[in-house]
């Protein structure tokens, strides 16, 4: 291909030699991200702030609490994006299987490993975060 004549070309892999379909491995990211957030949810709803007796309004059972709740929302919020994305990837992949239209991925694939890189982003970040709120009740506890 014409792409590794280019400098710093030579290495280059291409959709034409993988077989690699862009749209497949979009969607099987989105999919991986959505079971990771889902991993994390389930994590965080195992998960229950130290119960601490005191009279104080802002106490450590009420930063536990809103700490594990804020992390919930985030979740539930970070999951229905994917979840929507999931589905935005689904209508375009069975509108591009129209034979009378252009398929954009083969003209920009830029967008699609964009795509991709931010699936793979967004599901271990939601990871993270759960693992850090979950992280932070259990110290408060020990």
């Amino acid at each position: 291909a014409a792409a590794r004549k280019l400098p710093g070309g030579a290495g280059l892999r291409l959709e034409e030699d993988t077989g690699d379909d862009l749209d497949s491995m979009a969607e099987r990211e989105l999919m991986k991200a959505g079971k990771k957030i889902e991993e994390a949810a389930k994590r965080l709803l195992a998960a229950r702030p130290k119960k601490v007796k005191t009279n104080d309004k802002l106490d450590e059972q009420n930063i536990n609490t809103a700490i594990l709740e804020a992390a919930r929302a985030i979740t539930i919020a970070v999951g229905a994006l994917v979840g929507a994305a999931s589905n935005a990837q689904r209508e375009r992949i069975a509108k591009s299987r129209d034979p009378t239209k252009k398929h954009f991925y083969r003209k920009e694939p830029a967008w699609v490993n964009g795509l991709i890189s931010a699936a793979q982003s967004v599901g271990g970040t939601t990871q993270d975060l759960v693992s850090c709120a979950n992280g932070f009740v259990k110290k408060e506890e020990g």
